[in-house]
């Protein structure tokens, strides 16, 4: 990674609880942590050019962490051969940070497990069409229900 910015500590994400079924989907606990915190380092920021970028590099982040840059690069490489993280013009982003965004974060309680995995492992452009696709589904079935009623 090609970014050199301190850890930040300010600021929030809400953590669905939903997200601890992808470790039913094969994620360890040692991954789900890892993933936990390069997620706390994205830019949410939709105005910056390094939205949705992991703006920690390795070093940076195995200071804070107490650990090996080794170690981080080793969770990071996990992380985005399992889906959770993806690699763009040397920069590490997270494949879908929508879940943690308020409003999405609390529409995640009653999902099955495998919509769960899809929605983490999913690119957020993706998640957003297949729940448009879905909705006009949705839309469109309502509306044949009305119709066939007369």
């Amino acid at each position: 990674m090609k970014i050199n910015i301190k850890t930040n500590y300010k600021g929030y994400f809400p953590v669905p609880r939903a997200m601890l079924k992808l470790i039913k989907n094969g994620l360890t606990f040692s991954e789900l942590g890892a993933y936990i915190v390069f997620v706390s380092q994205v830019d949410y920021d939709d105005r910056h050019a390094n939205h949705g970028v992991v703006i920690r590099d390795d070093k940076e982040l195995a200071k804070e962490l107490n650990c090996s840059s080794v170690t981080i690069f080793r969770k990071r490489k996990s992380l985005i051969k399992i889906g959770l993280l993806y690699e763009e013009d040397g920069l590490t982003k997270i494949t879908n940070f929508l879940p943690f965004t308020l409003s999405f974060a609390k529409s995640l309680a009653s999902l099955s497990p495998e919509m769960v995995q899809k929605i983490f492992t999913n690119k957020q452009e993706d998640l957003i069409k297949m729940l448009r696709d879905n909705t006009e589904t949705q839309e469109y079935e309502s509306g044949n229900e009305a119709e066939s009623g007369y």
